[in-house]
């Protein structure tokens, strides 16, 4: 059995996970400006669901090469089909929560609400089933816990502007700030940031400067969530800077 493919597979899952809590905890909490930054951050949970969708769709193909390559292994074969089951059911939940939310008018603010909360808290459940998936590959093919994974930037957009408002706010929130510099992602891959705001670890967030005069976020999100709440980082940042431009 290729417990490194389960584990690749669960790392591939849990990126469009943590970018649906991240993007819907946004809009819950309505830290959003206006209703077009809502509208932004809807349509990248989307694009972050289409994608869970997509890994879910192909879950019974692996199920299939588990059946087959577990045949004298009958409790972990019975886990894994159970893991895979729970992720494809949860993935159609969002899904159809999401189809819910595209199709109600803006009237309907509750029942938005609602479909989203439900679709965060099932994003949530599988994050910790994808986890699951993920410990028993470590365990049963002794993978290691710093085992190398697929990484990548995402970019999100910011209303930000303003370069010192926002090298002032990271100075007092604590993190140690660089201007054009290079930021830190997975397995030593960096890119150059007009602002970096240096973490724990081996990763760093940074803001790169657009032709529009704001500022888009970079970072591997999977890569920082090893040390920080992701959502939480970003919403502190964002709060700061709110109350230093106001």
């Amino acid at each position: 059995m290729d417990w490194n493919l389960l584990a690749d597979l669960s790392y591939e899952i849990q990126s469009p996970l943590n970018a649906i809590i991240g993007f819907l905890k946004l809009i819950l909490d309505e830290v959003t400006d206006d209703q077009s930054e809502e509208q932004e951050f809807l349509q990248e949970a989307c694009q972050s669901v289409i994608l869970l969708l997509n890994h879910s769709n192909n879950l019974p193909r692996f199920e299939g090469t588990v059946t087959d390559e577990l045949q004298n292994d009958a409790e972990a074969r019975e886990t894994v089909i159970r893991l895979f089951r729970e992720l494809r059911s949860g993935g159609r939940i969002i899904a159809h929560n999401f189809a819910r939310v595209l199709n109600l008018s803006e009237g309907d603010r509750p029942e938005q609400l609602k479909a989203l909360q439900q679709s965060r808290d099932t994003a949530l459940q599988l994050l910790v089933v994808s986890n699951d998936l993920l410990n028993l590959a470590r365990s049963r093919g002794g993978i290691p816990l710093n085992r190398p994974r697929s990484g990548h930037f995402s970019t999100l957009r910011t209303k930000m502007t303003d370069a010192q408002l926002l090298k002032l706010s990271l100075e007092q929130l604590g993190y140690t700030v660089k201007m054009e510099a290079d930021m830190r992602g997975y397995g030593g891959q960096k890119v150059r940031s007009d602002i970096v705001a240096v973490l724990e670890g081996d990763y760093d967030i940074g803001w790169s400067l657009n032709t529009d005069g704001s500022f888009d976020l970079i970072a591997d999100r999977q890569g920082v969530s090893e040390r920080y709440n992701f959502t939480e980082l970003i919403n502190s940042i964002n709060q700061q800077y709110s109350l230093n431009a106001s």
